[in-house]
């Protein structure tokens, strides 16, 4: 008995000392729809999607390259592009963070006005003979817009999830008061064991 409870109170010293883990980066969800406007049409989606990467610089524009490690996936109908079937150079894409009222947004951009992936968009996804552009800087009615090679065309927008999930720091703690509980009452109980076989 006697070892099992250091054991469990080194562990607990060992969590505690640790600190809170690492919180993870934040996912933006995206949303297209097949319209002209400017903003979403939520009675015309097409789409869905999510971005998620390691290093939030906060707002601004951001080679993708400089968030760490990141994961994409768009999906319309039975088509799914990831970060896989990327086409653009990887150099030429930029990501532009901002505030979108109480929320953050996230868009696509390059370095050019067009960019060099085979459609020529801020970035280009290709998956066989499918493909996925978002609009370029250079184009007209701004980095609002998508096209799909299904014949889809229209607006997108991702804006990042309001509840992520990050770990409280206190549990820790309480995982810790727990072992120290444990061992005073593993104490008490020896103390107790040792008086009635001593009398």
């Amino acid at each position: 008995m006697r070892l099992s409870v250091r054991v469990a109170c080194l562990a607990a010293a060992l969590a505690l000392g640790a600190g809170p883990p690492a919180q993870a980066g934040p996912t933006f969800n995206f949303l297209f729809d097949n319209s002209s406007g400017a903003k979403i049409d939520l009675g015309a989606l097409t789409g869905v999607g999510t971005f998620t990467f390691a290093n939030d610089p906060g707002n601004g524009t951001f080679a993708l390259s400089s968030l760490g490690p990141y994961h994409m996936s768009f999906t319309f109908g039975g088509t799914t592009y990831t970060e896989a079937q990327i086409a653009t150079p990887l150099g030429e894409i930029q990501v532009v963070l901002s505030s979108a009222g109480p929320a953050r947004q996230v868009q696509f951009s390059n370095t050019a006005n067009y960019g060099t992936g085979p459609i020529g968009g801020s970035i280009d996804f290709t998956k066989g003979t499918s493909s996925l552009s978002f609009a370029p800087p250079g184009f007209e009615a701004g980095l609002v817009k998508y096209q799909e090679s299904s014949g889809l065309f229209g607006t997108y927008l991702g804006l990042q999830s309001a509840l992520q999930a990050v770990p409280e720091p206190s549990s820790l703690a309480l995982i810790g008061t727990g072992m120290a509980g444990l061992l005073v009452h593993a104490r008490r109980r020896r103390s107790r064991a040792s008086r009635s076989s001593g009398a």
